[in-house]
């Protein structure tokens, strides 16, 4: 998954809910333009996503670690 999936899928998480940005927003004390500038950042991370989804009572359940396989 890379940071845009992880972006994305936390954007649709929070219109799934129908709870609104700006309540989002609120509840961090930022605007909520900062919401939408923080879910098009490059480097989203799963600090961010924890971030946002906590608000809403979700949270990044799993991330893995695998080996990559080497072209030989």
């Amino acid at each position: 998954m890379t940071n845009r999936d992880l972006a994305n899928l936390v954007d649709d998480t929070i219109k799934n809910t129908g709870v609104t940005k700006m309540h989002i927003a609120k509840q961090l004390k930022v605007s909520r333009q900062q919401i939408d500038n923080i879910l098009s950042k490059q480097n989203f991370s799963v600090d961010d996503a924890n971030r946002l989804l906590n608000v809403i009572g979700y949270e990044v359940d799993k991330v893995s670690i695998k080996t990559l396989e080497k072209n030989q």
